[in-house]
């Protein structure tokens, strides 16, 4: 995790600049999206995602997503990730 949000970024009387949004002092108010990044919407029922740019959104759409907590949600169940994908997942780990 390179960058997270802290409690204030979800207050939305805020001032933009008026507190500290974020661990890397990127955010400059309540509720912005870099352009790296996306946020996970729940509205009328519904998840969706909003992203930062467009370059994420086609990045995070060729993801392999099964087994994230979004996924399960929606589904109520865990799907197996084929073995490509596991074995790949594991060099990256290893790697770092």
């Amino acid at each position: 995790m390179r960058n997270f949000v802290y409690p204030s970024y979800f207050e939305s009387f805020r001032k933009p600049r008026s507190v500290q949004f974020d661990q890397m002092k990127k955010i400059t108010k309540p509720f912005q999206i870099l352009s790296g990044g996306y946020q996970i919407i729940f509205k009328g029922g519904k998840y969706s995602q909003v992203f930062g740019s467009k370059a994420k959104a086609k990045r995070f759409a060729k993801e392999d997503r099964r087994g994230h907590r979004r996924e399960t949600r929606e589904t109520g169940r865990m799907l197996r990730a084929e073995k490509q994908a596991v074995t790949r997942l594991a060099r990256q780990f290893a790697s770092r």
